[in-house]
């Protein structure tokens, strides 16, 4: 299905199969995309900025350079896609499953993480700023030369994660989980400090 560059903003596409369709540069602002399967989609730089995608199917999906800025994803399903340098401001994406997912250089500020499951996902150089992150699972998730700033990461687990170089301002620690994660030295020393603070 070829919808390159469609302008389908306010859409209700509720359900619709759209896998492997071609919506690359397609304006999708204020859409719905509730429970739609998305699978191996190329959405490159498309606008999905307040779209409700939540219980959405978006396995293997392109999302690189999109902008969904305010966008629905509660319990939808990003397994395997490629969000790199995409634009995820203010999105909510409770208890979504973005494991193994490439999200290199995106900008996740603002965005609600809560129980999400990110493990095997790469966020090299992301930017994560003032988010809601408690109890999402980052296992085995490439962080490194990330930047979180102000964001909640309590009771999250970061087992196994590459933390070289990543960075952590002003941060909610409460019961993080770090076991076996490789990390620099400016890194470690951070976590030592909070843990003999807090025991």
């Amino acid at each position: 299905m070829n919808l390159k560059g469609a302008v389908l903003t306010g859409a209700n596409l509720t359900s619709e199969n759209l896998c492997d369709a071609d919506l690359s540069g397609a304006n999708l602002e204020g859409a719905v995309l509730f429970m739609a399967d998305c699978e191996g989609a190329n959405f490159k730089g498309a606008n999905l900025s307040g779209t409700s995608l939540g219980d959405s199917n978006f396995k293997n999906a392109c999302l690189e350079d999109s902008i969904m800025c305010g966008a629905t994803l509660d319990h939808a399903n990003l397994t395997g896609a490629n969000l790199q340098h995409a634009s995820l401001l203010g999105c909510s994406m409770i208890e979504c499953n973005c494991s193994g997912a490439n999200m290199d250089h995106a900008n996740v500020s603002g965005a609600t993480l809560i129980r999400a499951d990110m493990s095997g996902a790469t966020l090299q150089g992301a930017t994560i700023m003032a988010a809601d992150m408690e109890g999402a699972i980052l296992t085995r998730a490439n962080l490194q030369k990330a930047s979180f700033i102000s964001t909640n990461l309590g009771e999250a687990d970061l087992s196994e994660a590459n933390l070289k170089n990543t960075s952590f301002k002003d941060c909610t620690l409460t019961d993080l989980r770090t076991e076996d994660a490789t990390m620099s030295t400016s890194t470690q020393t951070l976590f030592n400090v909070f843990y003999s603070e807090n025991i």
